[in-house]
């Protein structure tokens, strides 16, 4: 079985998170090649590289959503 060594980067911010990461093979080909997560709101046209840090939870404690999910989640309740 063949390894794969990852690097990834988490941005936890007061307003907005995000992350990015990159294998170790890409970067011998591309050291800039460097992935990050594209969030998408509903309904928007537009897609981010961060999203608000903010985190919905059930009732119960347990997890519901993040970002932007979980702001529409709340304002519509």
């Amino acid at each position: 079985m063949a390894q794969r060594f990852l690097v990834v980067g988490i941005d936890i911010g007061t307003k907005y998170s995000g992350y990015a990461y990159s294998f170790k093979s890409d970067f011998k080909d591309n050291p800039l090649r460097i992935t990050a997560n594209n969030w998408v709101e509903e309904g928007a046209e537009n897609d981010y590289q961060k999203v608000p840090t903010t985190i919905l939870l059930k009732p119960s404690g347990e997890f519901d959503s993040f970002g932007f999910e979980a702001e529409n989640k709340y304002a519509n309740t």
